[in-house]
């Protein structure tokens, strides 16, 4: 049967699953990553999740970035991220926990209001090491989360879940933001149109490359938002637009069957001879090598 699209993985994929402990669609637990399949050709993740390597090594691509993740290692998956297991070692031991964007958790809505400060940073810099206390306290919120999960006969289950993950994520953001350079911490108006900006970006970059179409949704100038955002992310607002344009071309050529012609199609060229050129001005080669490897 040919690829068509590019396989997606939620948590309603894997919620049954031995070894996998779920709350219904919201939110996943596990801690073996061979019972996730899938994971061997590139996928579009539908969850925010953290990983953490306690043991051993795994090699992963994350938007067509190749991280090597070792012991003390945490990985933050965003939403829409292509991600590839590549390889890891016989003795791995890592903890995956997983948040459906959509959920009813309210706990997106939570790292939305507290994590504007690091938003740009992590989406850049998404893996970052941890010491040893730090590594403890991951853990142990691992443990409590999966002992709490298990515990399906609670009535209170899903309410001690969710506070949980509140603490969880309070302490996330706070270890994240002694990893960043004082530079990337500023708040203010202009990270908030910046991440606007990529927002609106990731949604519609099939159907609009130009700025001016972002500048307009976000009453700014193309000149003005080009710098804003250059100066929150070190991408200007059309690089962050062919960035993500490219990612997608190249995930579908990699993890689908469709043509090159289907490919501009769903891109929205106006044929595959401008696809072509565009794709090989920004990567130095055609599609058709990238695809061959």
């Amino acid at each position: 049967m040919k690829i068509t699209k590019i396989p997606q993985l939620g948590i309603r994929f894997i919620q049954n699953i031995p070894g996998v402990i779920t709350l219904g669609e919201d939110f996943a637990i596990f801690d073996d990553l061979n019972a996730i399949p899938v994971l061997e050709h590139p996928i579009r993740i539908e969850a925010l999740a953290f990983s953490m390597c306690l043991k051993g090594h795994m090699e992963l691509s994350l938007d067509m970035e190749h991280y090597s993740i070792a012991p003390g290692d945490m990985i933050l998956i965003r939403p829409n991220n292509i991600l590839q297991h590549i390889s890891h070692s016989d003795d791995l031991s890592a903890v995956f926990i997983a948040m459906n964007v959509h959920s009813t958790l309210d706990i997106i809505s939570l790292i939305k209001r507290t994590l504007p400060p690091t938003y740009h940073y992590m989406k850049e810099a998404p893996l970052i090491h941890l010491n040893d206390q730090e590594r403890q306290c991951v853990s142990e919120y691992y443990r409590l989360l999966k002992t709490k999960a298990a515990a399906t006969d609670n009535p209170m289950r899903r309410e001690i879940i969710v506070n949980i993950l509140r603490a969880m994520i309070y302490d996330l953001i706070y270890i994240s933001q002694q990893k960043i350079p004082q530079s990337n911490t500023s708040k203010g108006r202009e990270d908030q149109l910046t991440e606007l900006f990529i927002r609106q970006m990731e949604n519609s970059f099939r159907e609009h490359r130009d700025v001016a179409y972002y500048a307009d949704k976000l009453c700014l100038t193309p000149k003005y938002l080009s710098q804003m955002v250059k100066k929150a992310t070190g991408r200007t607002a059309g690089q962050w637009i062919d960035y993500r344009v490219i990612l997608e071309a190249k995930t579908l050529l990699q993890a689908t069957d469709m043509t090159v012609q289907q490919i501009s199609q769903e891109l929205n060229f106006p044929n595959q001879s401008f696809f072509g050129k565009y794709f090989k001005n920004l990567t130095g080669i055609s599609p058709q090598k990238y695809r061959k490897g």
